[in-house]
């Protein structure tokens, strides 16, 4: 009677070993399916990210395409505008030049 005893007392303890392992499963199936999803939702909000990320940069490209047109319009326009005073010069130096022969035929 008293090994029966034992034995149904082991019994008792490995089915409440086997409950608890049960539960502990269930439970750690329940944590990785949550986790799971977790991992698909950040995946999910790291593609947005990511599509954010291009269209910005993007953006910036083609915000810098009038700024380097402009830069280079400036850059033509110092050109434009020194040799438009190295002209004048010469006009002006060609200008006094032709006075001076006139007012010397002049005299003449």
């Amino acid at each position: 009677l008293g090994e029966i005893a034992n034995t149904d007392e082991v019994i008792n303890k490995l089915n409440k070993e086997k409950k608890h392992i049960s539960e502990n499963g269930a439970k750690a199936a329940e944590d990785l399916q949550v986790a799971a999803e977790k991992v698909e939702h950040l995946n999910k909000v790291k593609q947005k990210l990511e599509a954010t990320l291009d269209e910005l940069e993007g953006g910036v490209e083609k915000e810098k395409e009038p700024e380097v047109t402009w830069k280079r319009s400036v850059g033509k326009l110092k050109v434009n505008s020194k040799l438009c005073k190295k002209l004048w010069l010469i006009l002006k130096d060609l200008k006094k030049s032709l006075r001076l022969r006139l007012e010397e035929k002049i005299m003449i």
